[in-house]
């Protein structure tokens, strides 16, 4: 099979406890697929008793991959020891495991006859590798056996070849663009923008016979050095950028009620501000010149 997947997919290695925000300890649903839900259920003594206490079936949205679920304690998994590590896996081995705990944060999906692997950004570990790397990223296309895991996780559906190869060749271009690293990163992010919203015109209007002439003159257009100097000219309105980040502050606050570790976060944030964003504008565009040139 034809596979794509990022350079750093086959180094990710979960470091369990050592994580800052271990997935274990989150108060995400823990879905059990049916096959390990019936593999629980046969399982007899101390361990069958144990797991049979702590798991139940799921009754709506039901599939073969969502059959039952974990039950949670202290917004965690409560199938974990007092160091907070997996017992099914200490006393089990890994073959207990439901497909859940085995695939995160690893996905697979098919688009026409290739297979993309992928890793969540929800994993800390994955975005610490993500904020620390300094070299370009790159994908490799290689020839691999797909698992029985990988194959429970494949839907393949019917698609529109024109579509595909549109979107193929923009998200190669979107790589591009972000990784111009020979402009300010904002800017980059409008090019990025523009290049979405053309994309989007297309399929709209499903529109996809000349993409290619499209993409081929912008991507000549970035990079004209009269274009990237251009758009130091865009003046900064200071309501504008003060209101837009109150809205997302005040939408992260009401999204992440009960959520501690962000809530924390968005507290701290405030605190850089002296909790006056609008009085302190000035301190609010040095902080953001120094994050831009940390960044």
């Amino acid at each position: 099979m034809k596979v794509l997947k990022p350079f750093y997919y086959d180094n990710f290695k979960c470091i369990v406890g050592d994580c800052i925000d271990n997935c274990c300890h989150a108060e995400w649903e823990i879905s059990i697929d049916k096959r390990t839900y019936k593999k629980y259920k046969k399982l007899k003594g101390q361990w069958g008793n144990k797991i049979n206490n702590n798991i139940g079936r799921i009754r709506s949205n039901i599939s073969d991959l969502r059959y039952g679920k974990i039950k949670l304690k202290d917004k965690g998994c409560s199938l974990l020891d007092e160091k907070g590590l997996c017992t099914i896996h200490a006393n089990l081995g890994v073959g207990y495991l439901c497909n859940t705990c085995k695939v995160y944060p690893r996905e697979i999906t098919k688009f026409g006859e290739i297979y993309e692997r992928n890793l969540f950004m929800s994993c800390p570990e994955v975005a610490r590798y993500f904020v620390r790397h300094k070299e370009n990223f790159y994908f490799n296309m290689g020839e691999e056996e797909l698992s029985d895991l990988d194959k429970d996780y494949i839907i393949d559906k019917s698609y529109d070849e024109k579509l595909y190869n549109l979107l193929w060749d923009s998200r190669s271009l979107a790589m591009e663009i972000i990784q111009f690293k020979e402009i300010e990163i904002w800017k980059r992010i409008i090019f990025l923008k523009m290049l979405c919203d053309k994309v989007q015109k297309l399929i709209n209007e499903e529109n996809y016979e000349d993409y290619e002439k499209l993409l081929n003159t912008f991507r000549n257009e970035i990079t004209n050095i009269d274009v990237i100097n251009s758009l130091d000219k865009i003046k900064l309105v200071p309501n504008v950028k003060i209101n837009f980040i109150k809205s997302v502050v005040d939408i992260s606050e009401r999204v992440s009620r009960n959520k501690v570790k962000y809530n924390n976060l968005l507290e701290q944030y405030k605190k850089l501000f002296e909790n006056d964003i609008d009085s302190n504008f000035e301190n609010v565009i040095k902080k953001e010149y120094e994050f831009n040139k940390y960044l």
